[in-house]
């Protein structure tokens, strides 16, 4: 896994419930990583509801919501948080966030909003509840062509310069790698610090 030769100080989220997912795992812990859950999360397209035992969706009670959670920190024991995975549906709805942020609170782990919506509730229920949480800024790759991508982290950057912190997501593509590759270290000469999710979550 290519990303696992970037510098280690930045968190990775992992997709519980696939073949992969503890070898990942257990890989960037070793590699020196911070790991979160992506949890899979209910999306209003139900196209993008893919059949992962452990997706959260508004139909669920707290005992189960709590159970797929804590069977998600068990296939991914070091993970220290969480963000979701699609979920535009779930974190638009009170009762499930709600849910969400009981379990994680029992647990002392923090929630990172994706912020796949606009009518996420994600972020004010989480500090309703005492969990640590921040919000994400920018998404790197949502189109996969490397000037969307430079042009994107370059807004993170900019961001940076207006707020304390700001939080980009990628995913694991191979334009996403060689860009940062590339602009990690150059960004670093110039002063930008990168840092882990729990670093910065309140």
């Amino acid at each position: 896994m290519d990303f696992l030769t970037l510098p280690n100080d930045f968190s990775m989220s992992i997709i519980p419930g696939y073949d992969y997912t503890e070898d990942i795992a257990h890989m960037a812990f070793k590699y020196g990583f911070e790991t979160l859950i992506h949890m899979p999360m209910e999306a209003y397209d139900k196209n993008r509801n893919k059949d992962n035992k452990y997706i959260l969706t508004s139909s669920l009670n707290y005992e189960q919501v709590n159970e797929k959670i804590k069977s998600a920190f068990i296939e991914i024991p070091y993970a220290d948080g969480i963000n979701n995975h699609q979920g535009s549906k779930a974190t638009s709805d009170t009762h499930l966030m709600t849910c969400i942020a009981k379990s994680l609170k029992k647990i002392d782990k923090f929630f990172i909003d994706s912020y796949t919506t606009i009518n996420s509730k994600a972020f004010m229920i989480m500090r309703q509840n005492g969990v640590k949480t921040e919000v994400r800024q920018v998404f790197l790759d949502n189109f996969d062509d490397p000037d969307s991508i430079r042009l994107n982290l370059k807004k993170l950057v900019d961001l940076s310069h207006e707020m304390d912190v700001a939080i980009g997501i990628g995913h694991v593509k191979k334009h996403t790698y060689d860009i940062l590759k590339d602009e990690i270290p150059r960004l670093k000469k110039l002063g930008y610090k990168f840092v882990n999710a729990s670093d910065i979550v309140r």
